[in-house]
């Protein structure tokens, strides 16, 4: 007897894989449960950071909500994250001048050395506000055309004043209330979002799976031609360490681009 439903995907036997079935050694998943991933010229944890959701993250919220452009001065708050680092050097690739906020003196180095940012500060240096007014004198630019923001708070109080008339605000993420035990001050100068004709947007990335296709094709071939890097730190090796690794993500610490757990001896 013929089935009449959809045709199952074809996963030949050895091929790289991605679900989301979350953390474990071993699934069993029906073909239609899993996207088969071309890891020729890429590694396969490429698909966990730069051609997964990080990196659809990064690109949405620059190309959709930012809407960035050649020549534009961007800020972006935890430049070392996965998400920041990727987002940043999607805006190196079209041209932009790229200033990034870090928690650590490695990770400025980091993002300036590894990712081509062309300024960088380490937030625990000095109030935010100060800090980016030097990091745009340093790059010779008057203000800022686009602030991808990972952090709130004081970042986005800091961005809010640099903005330049126009400009965007692309909200990805909130760290600075995310462990908070007290409330934490939101900006105190959003009438400059109005003086200024400020556009921000909050974003959740899976609002825009539409967008993958497009968004696969041309991260795919940055990566391939090296003009955007895979950032990675491993946090953990075995399942065993999963959750303290996802524990050392939250923490920061030295973890710079995605933090991953390996499940086997090779990483």
């Amino acid at each position: 007897m013929s089935s009449s439903g959809p045709t199952p995907p074809d996963v030949p036997v050895g091929s790289v894989v991605v679900h989301e079935y979350g953390w474990r050694e071993y699934v069993a998943l029906a073909p239609s449960d899993v996207d088969v991933v071309d890891t020729d010229g890429l590694k396969a944890t490429d698909y966990l950071g730069v051609l997964g959701q990080t990196g659809l993250t990064a690109w949405v919220g620059m190309n959709v909500v930012g809407r960035f452009k050649e020549g534009d001065t961007v800020f972006v708050s935890s430049a070392a994250g996965g998400v920041g680092a990727v987002a940043g050097q999607l805006a190196k690739a079209k041209g932009c001048v790229v200033i990034g906020s870090c928690g650590s003196a490695d990770k400025v180095k980091s993002v300036v050395d590894d990712f081509g940012f062309d300024a960088a500060f380490d937030y625990h240096d000095g109030t935010v506000r100060v800090l980016l007014r030097e990091a745009l004198e340093k790059v010779d630019r008057p203000g800022l055309d686009l602030y991808y923001d990972n952090v709130g708070a004081e970042h986005l109080e800091a961005a809010i004043r640099e903005m330049n008339d126009n400009g965007a605000i692309a909200l990805c993420g909130a760290i600075s209330v995310y462990n908070a035990t007290e409330v934490v001050p939101g900006p105190r100068n959003l009438l400059l979002m109005i003086w200024r004709r400020l556009r921000m947007e909050g974003f959740i990335v899976t609002d825009h799976e539409d967008k993958r296709p497009q968004f696969l094709e041309e991260m795919t071939d940055l990566v391939r031609r090296g003009v955007v890097t895979s950032p990675e730190t491993y946090v953990g090796h075995g399942i065993e360490e999963a959750f303290d690794g996802f524990l050392a993500l939250l923490d920061g610490g030295a973890v710079i681009g995605k933090a991953l757990v390996s499940l086997g001896t090779d990483a």
